[in-house]
């Protein structure tokens, strides 16, 4: 039998070239938040799933020949970015819109006068 051992290991020196990545993908990220966030109430209105809440949005910033589509600012500018990438951050921007609004709910709920909205920074 043959044992298979991984350990987590530190990247030292390196998140200089991965700081070009993470800045487009933050760019990429803040176009499909505004979407989903102007289009909650149908992302909402869709029961069946994360998978077709994200279909919705898909359709919505990324076109093919038989299909136009809503805005088109997010295939100009991010013309290359991989699907799989492009899939992904419309998931984190749609679980970013649900808790802001969820956390904005709650806080609503409660007593204003003695919590205080306040937003925490890495």
């Amino acid at each position: 039998m043959q044992i298979t051992s991984s350990y987590q290991v530190r990247t030292v020196r390196c998140s200089v070239s991965l700081d070009d990545t993470v800045r487009i993908y933050q760019e990429a990220l803040s176009y499909p938040i505004g979407i989903v966030n102007d289009n909650w109430d149908a992302v909402r209105s869709i029961t069946t799933g994360a998978l077709e809440q994200r279909r919705y949005i898909e359709k919505l910033v990324y076109g093919n020949k038989n299909r136009e589509f809503k805005y088109p600012e997010f295939d100009k500018k991010f013309h290359k970015y991989p699907s799989y990438l492009r899939r992904a951050t419309i998931t984190a921007a749609i679980g970013a819109v649900s808790s802001s609004r969820s956390n904005l709910a709650n806080w609503e709920n409660t007593d204003k006068h003695t919590l205080h909205l306040c937003f925490m920074w890495r």
